[in-house]
């Protein structure tokens, strides 16, 4: 089981074409969500759909919570996921989370 913090929350700053300039909040538990949200090349299809959906329903438990436990192999899924991702705006605390995500999976192999 790998454990993961959802609560730090930072800022990004998007431009909007109906609203201008928009500050949101971003949690590690939306950028999880958005990872697995989000469509591969090509769409989903139901073998991809899968894991996602069982990472996600985990995730919808936790939600609430200050982390949240993955099975390792989730855990492996969502982190390759993240590290694949691409953003539309620059901020540190897209690297931050993924600063987290390679701690967690560095004491994964200690514990092993």
């Amino acid at each position: 089981m790998k454990k993961v913090n959802l609560t730090p929350t930072f800022t990004i700053t998007i431009m909007t074409r109906l609203e201008g300039e928009v500050t949101k909040a971003v949690s590690y538990h939306d950028l999880i969500k958005e990872t697995l949200e989000f469509s591969p090349q090509g769409g989903f299809s139901l073998e991809i759909m899968h894991p996602r959906l069982r990472i996600l329903t985990v995730l919808h438990k936790a939600k609430g919570k200050n982390t949240v436990s993955f099975e390792d192999g989730d855990f492996e899924l969502l982190y390759k996921l993240y590290k694949d991702m691409k953003f539309m705006v620059v901020s540190q605390g897209y690297k931050d989370f993924k600063d987290h995500l390679d701690e967690v999976a560095k004491q994964t192999e200690k514990d092993k």
